[in-house]
């Protein structure tokens, strides 16, 4: 069953951004559609059965000192259930530092993290429509429908 998770934007230049859908890998091997609709929504697309619970989005950095400050407290609510977390890193970190971030904060959730333009594309694309501030530690909180 496909699920899709929302998150309403309002602003006015809305057709000239609409219909743009970015696909990425996570390290871990799950694969996540992101798509920002004619509607101006932010889309999540995947295969699993819905479970109805919160999803945030994480932008974070593996230098960042305060996302390793909030990734423990974040992935305490992903373990006990209270939210599902994706996280997207925006520094372009080498394997290695996102597994030293991992060991460090403790992180079970998913990350995406590439050499790939994608998620740069996407990052810029939810910057450029005022979602993505340009700093991180920055959370995007989506429903799902």
């Amino acid at each position: 069953m496909l699920k899709k998770i929302t998150l309403s934007l309002t602003f006015a230049a809305s057709c000239l951004f609409a219909g743009e859908t970015y696909t990425m890998q996570s390290i871990e091997g799950n694969t996540y559609t992101f798509e920002i609709t004619d509607s101006n929504e932010v889309v999540l697309k995947t295969n699993n059965s819905p479970s109805y619970q919160e999803v945030v989005l994480e932008f974070f950095g593996t230098r960042c000192g305060p996302c390793k400050a909030m990734a423990p407290s974040l992935n305490e609510k992903y373990q006990n259930g209270e939210v599902k977390v994706i996280a997207l890193e925006t520094q372009y970190s080498s394997p290695e530092a996102i597994s030293k971030f991992k060991n460090e904060t403790g992180v079970s959730y998913p990350i995406i993290a590439t050499e790939e333009r994608t998620p740069q594309v996407f990052l810029n694309e939810l910057y450029n429509r005022g979602i993505f501030k340009g700093y991180v530690p920055f959370v995007i909180n989506l429903k799902e429908l």
